[in-house]
């Protein structure tokens, strides 16, 4: 049982966690467990988003940078990949507000997000040496719950 909606890996944890499985049958698998969208990155070769079975590779668009080391890309993307969507009310609910149009942008936006990162060592982002400004609690959501607004910016 998977208790995420989302399940963001890149293709080497996909070889760590299912070696020898495909890409397909490893996002039929993660869907079978409960997980809604499950995104599969290749670096900057692109990525694979599944949305409940129905699947879209996402060439990279992200601007050219020299790859000096990739740590943080990995969460660079996911910080993209959740923002986008979230800009637009589609996060919530079990993603019931998102379309594989809107995977396909989130995908594309986490490209953009996570290529200034793998151009300077180490898990900072080259123009802000200040580092991300924290979350930030913007008030209380369905059920009274917090929500924490996550922004893909610097200060």
């Amino acid at each position: 049982m998977c208790l995420a909606d989302i399940l963001r890996l890149s293709e080497d944890d996909l070889a760590l966690l299912l070696p020898g499985v495909g890409l397909e049958k490893a996002c039929d698998t993660w869907h079978a467990a409960g997980a809604r969208l499950v995104v599969i990155t290749f670096g900057g070769r692109g990525a694979l988003a599944s949305f409940d079975g129905l699947r879209v590779a996402v060439a990279v668009a992200a601007s050219a940078v020299d790859a000096v080391d990739t740590v943080g890309a990995g969460d660079s993307f996911t910080a993209g990949l959740l923002r986008r969507p979230a800009a637009f009310g589609h996060l919530g609910g079990r993603l019931d507000a998102l379309s594989l149009e809107a995977v396909t942008d989130a995908c594309a936006f986490g490209a953009r997000v996570a290529a200034p990162t793998c151009s300077v060592t180490g898990a900072g982002h080259p123009a802000h040496a200040a580092g991300p400004a924290p979350p930030r609690l913007r008030g209380r959501g369905a059920g009274g719950r917090a929500v924490l607004e996550i922004r893909c910016g610097w200060r």
